[in-house]
């Protein structure tokens, strides 16, 4: 088993957008654990204090989170589709050793390079373009507790169902075909407030 390993990430403090985020999220990979959010430091081997976490935020809440365009890590075997975001405040609190300095909302990382060329492509299409304040700095845990999943738990089925242009629950995202699950994504980031 590895090592726990700890990560400190942001999310939008938006409930629309957060929402939207963590939908497109879900019908890209409905087996994601994670909500959609921006991780500024990690890994860590310990967890940071309490007061640390709390300086942290206060830097970096509310700061406007600017999102903008998309983009892709291709590598071997890594298939990555990102929205590409920044704010004032992320320099003075990033620290991710060895990682280029490429703050981002992750949407799709599977195993399917078609799957990440076909979001790309209508992430691009979309034109995004937003900003939103920043919510606190919060705790993630790596490896995820496989029994759980923070994404399912978190989705709006009002936000999914818009999309999906009828009542949808969770459930009923993983068996649909690809196509539809992409049609959702295109709704979704072609509806992203503004």
């Amino acid at each position: 088993m590895r090592a726990l390993r700890f990560f400190y990430v942001v999310r939008i403090n938006d409930a629309q957008t957060q929402n939207a985020l963590n939908a497109m999220r879900f019908a890209a990979a409905p087996d994601a654990k994670r909500t959609a959010h921006i991780t500024v430091r990690g890994p860590c081997a310990r967890p940071l204090p309490a007061e640390k976490i709390a300086q942290l935020t206060a830097a970096v809440r509310n700061a406007p989170v600017a999102v903008n365009g998309a983009g892709v890590f291709f590598r071997r075997r890594q298939n990555t589709v990102f929205l590409q975001c920044d704010s004032p405040a992320f320099p003075a609190i990033w620290k991710k050793p060895g990682r280029e300095y490429i703050p981002h909302i992750t949407i799709y990382d599977g195993s399917s390079r078609e799957k990440a060329e076909d979001i790309i492509a209508v992430l691009q299409n979309a034109n995004i373009s937003f900003a939103r304040p920043a919510g606190e700095v919060s705790e993630m845990p790596s490896p995820p507790d496989p029994r759980a999943s923070e994404l399912r738990e978190a989705l709006c089925e009002k936000t999914l169902s818009a999309a999906a242009g009828k009542k949808t629950t969770a459930e009923d995202i993983p068996p649909l075909p690809w196509q539809q699950r992409l049609q959702i994504i295109k709704t979704l980031a072609q509806t992203l407030p503004a």
